[in-house]
């Protein structure tokens, strides 16, 4: 199908090219033997307009720079002075006169002899910059905005328009005033033609049934793509040519190459407004377009050049919005010169994916080499190299290349519907297939989740042996509590508790990771706790973190790489004889009630393994801190699972401060009281939140 659809596009364009071709080598045969304009006087006395119906006033157009005349000015003497010569069509600016600027005011003049007892003719005027009126003869036939010698004398209007000149009149002197204070082109820069009256009525009142045409296609186009995108949001190519057609459509209704429907129906329509939405439209069309493609072949397309192409769109679109048309339209060279690398950026991706057999490559490959051989000439006219009778072949390329695209698209979505209908007749077989492996799958996850869980109680089992045990407590202190909660079966969080002599250890850690991780740390932390307290007798607390952080950093080999598992631990030594006590922390603190009031003493901010460096001046990672104590004391050591746990409300952490509140409120309270108040407030704050982190609370009396 696709094929066909390619021949046949093919067929078409060669056939339109061919006719156009054609037409414009006969336009030029006949041209060769029109009567010229010279030194302001065109003789078409022996012209016959029956046989040849119209005839460009191309040539030397009297010129008079900063003068507006009108025809009287003509018929008496002395005549105006400073009468120079501008070969018409061109920008006023570009005709390299002295003095003569973008901005400002002339007056052009031209007498043409015409046969005798001639009528019905008309001249057909482009948009000319952008203020002017015309007179034939003694009587005023054209105006188009205000002319004036200051910008707030004028108003530019910037339509075309055909108007009858008077009959029977062998000599007609044509006397234009121009002005311009609001564009970057001034003057007569689009050729003038003279003509037979219903010849050039016929012909406009074609281009603007072909211009309807073609935006009741684009129109109609533009709501399908947008039901398509609806339909399916997903695939947001049609969007994307949604757009497209946007800028198309607003490019047919405004530009100065067609029929100017627009500005011919809406005449009051701010003339600033239709210039930067005819520029906006041009400079954000590329960018468009290369998403466009890019969305369809995105493997096809090389991104950084493509992001190349959306800065320098969204810069132009900006210069247009901020500036006035007296500087915008000054970017137009570089516009066009990203529309030209555009158009061929985009013609190597759609050759890269046709090479590569992409479905509609070579459609669309069609439709993008026809519309860079339509844009070519355009931009050539734009630029003064060329004069075109009719600008605006881009865009019945672009409606080519957009025909393509939709054929595409239909295509894709056609394959998509199929693929649906395909699915659904194997919808049931292949439920029920699925169904088979699922309940399979299932029947070995959940052996194999019985075989881990086992494994992990047992692990459960291993990890409380090696905590102290409820006697052991009891043998060490006589007002205590444990509030220890795991998030999973096994964690990293464990406490530590040890007396030999006169000195009771009390140690808690948070360590590296939860569930499994986390208690293979933590075994990893009270074995290591045993060896340095019980074996080598090491007693102060900030060298017990110093000796546990070498080891740490030994048994996981961490230094040189990026290991930094480790734990945080409050550690604490209790001289009973003295009534000392002595702390360290890594990234915990100590939190110590006196008769009501807290003290709270902060740790270090680094953790117990991975990579540090002592300074110069320090001896020790860690800082020793004393305390004497009373025996009425209460003591507070914790992890951080309490205060990050996420609740309330709204859903927010705990946090340490609510903690440190709620430790002084129930200070008084007894131990196991105290105990039941922490659980309470972590559950009703949890509420049904999961819970975020392993949790473990110790406090003690100092009372022994």
């Amino acid at each position: 199908m696709l094929k066909y659809i390619f021949i046949f596009l093919c067929f078409l364009f060669l056939t339109t090219f061919t006719c156009k071709v054609r037409g414009q080598i006969n336009d030029e045969s006949v041209n060769v033997q029109n009567p010229t304009l010279r030194k302001g006087t065109i003789d078409l006395r022996q012209y016959d307009f029956e046989q040849n119906p119209t005839i460009d006033l191309n040539g030397e157009w009297e010129f008079y720079w900063k003068q507006l005349l009108n025809p009287r000015d003509f018929a008496k003497y002395p005549l105006p002075k400073d009468k120079d010569y501008l070969k018409v069509p061109v920008e006023w600016s570009n005709a390299q006169k002295k003095g003569v600027t973008t901005i400002g005011y002339a007056t052009y003049r031209i007498r043409i002899l015409l046969p005798k007892n001639q009528e019905n003719l008309s001249l057909q005027l482009p948009t000319i910059g952008t203020a002017y009126q015309l007179w034939a003869n003694d009587t005023l036939i054209a105006k188009r905005g205000t002319v004036g010698r200051e910008v707030h004398s004028s108003f530019p209007e910037y339509v075309n328009q055909i108007v009858s000149i008077p009959a029977h009149q062998q000599e007609v002197q044509l006397v234009m005033q121009v002005s311009n204070h609001n564009f970057f082109r001034g003057g007569i820069f689009l050729k003038v033609i003279l003509g037979k009256k219903d010849f050039l009525t016929a012909r406009y009142d074609n281009l603007v049934d072909m211009e309807l045409f073609l935006i009741g296609c684009l129109f109609f186009m533009t709501i399908y793509h947008l039901i398509l995108y609806l339909s399916r949001r997903s695939d947001i190519a049609p969007l994307f040519l949604s757009f497209i057609l946007i800028s198309i459509i607003i490019r047919f209704l405004i530009t100065n190459g067609g029929a100017q429907y627009w500005q011919h129906h809406f005449p009051d329509t701010s003339f600033e407004l239709l210039m930067k939405l005819e520029y906006i439209g041009l400079y954000a069309y590329i960018p468009m377009s290369i998403l466009f493609i890019s969305n369809f072949f995105p493997t096809e397309t090389p991104y950084p050049i493509a992001n190349i192409f959306h800065a320098i769109g969204i810069v132009l679109v900006g210069i247009t919005i901020v500036t006035p048309a007296t500087i915008f339209p000054h970017f137009l060279v570089v516009m066009y010169l990203k529309l030209l690398l555009g158009y061929i950026f985009m013609v190597y991706i759609l050759i890269k994916a046709a090479l590569r057999r992409r479905l509609g490559a070579n459609i669309m490959l069609l439709g993008m080499v026809i519309l860079l051989i339509s844009a070519i000439p355009e931009i050539l006219h734009d630029l003064s190299i060329i004069h075109l009778p009719y600008f605006n072949l881009s865009s019945i390329g672009m409606l080519v290349f957009l025909f393509c695209q939709s054929i595409v698209i239909s295509v894709r979505f056609s394959r998509a519907f199929v693929q649906v209908a395909q699915l659904s007749n194997n919808l049931e077989q292949m439920v029920e297939e699925r169904t088979k492996r699922i309940e399979k799958q299932k029947r070995i996850i959940e052996a194999k989740n019985e075989s881990i869980l086992e494994s992990i109680y047992y692990a459960q089992t291993i990890q409380e042996a090696i905590l102290p045990t409820e006697d052991e407590l009891n043998n060490i202190f006589k007002n205590y509590f444990v509030f220890f909660q795991p998030r999973d079966i096994i964690g990293g969080d464990f406490y530590y508790a040890q007396q030999y002599e006169d000195k009771i250890f009390i140690i808690v850690a948070d360590a590296t990771g939860h569930g499994v991780p986390g208690a293979m740390m933590s075994m990893i932390g009270n074995t290591m706790l045993n060896e340095i307290i019980v074996q080598k007798r090491i007693e102060m607390p900030h060298l017990i973190l110093e000796k546990l952080h070498q080891n740490i950093q030994e048994a996981l080999k961490q230094e040189g790489n990026q290991n930094k598992d480790g734990m945080d631990v409050a550690a604490i030594t209790i001289h009973l004889q003295t009534q000392t006590l002595y702390f360290a922390g890594a990234k915990r603190p100590l939190i110590i009630s006196q008769q009501g009031n807290l003290l709270k003493i902060e740790g270090d901010k680094i953790s117990v393994g991975g990579y540090h460096l002592k300074a110069k001046d320090q001896e020790t990672l860690f800082k020793l801190h004393q305390h004497n104590y009373q025996t009425s004391d209460l003591l507070y050591i914790f992890t951080d699972g309490y205060a990050d746990q996420f609740g309330g409300e709204d859903d927010k952490k705990f946090l340490s401060t609510r903690l440190y509140n709620l430790l002084k409120k129930m200070a008084t309270l007894p131990m196991q009281e105290q105990k039941q108040m922490l659980i309470s407030h972590f559950e009703d704050w949890r509420g049904y939140q999961q819970q975020t982190d392993d949790v473990l609370v110790v406090g003690v009396q100092l009372h022994f």
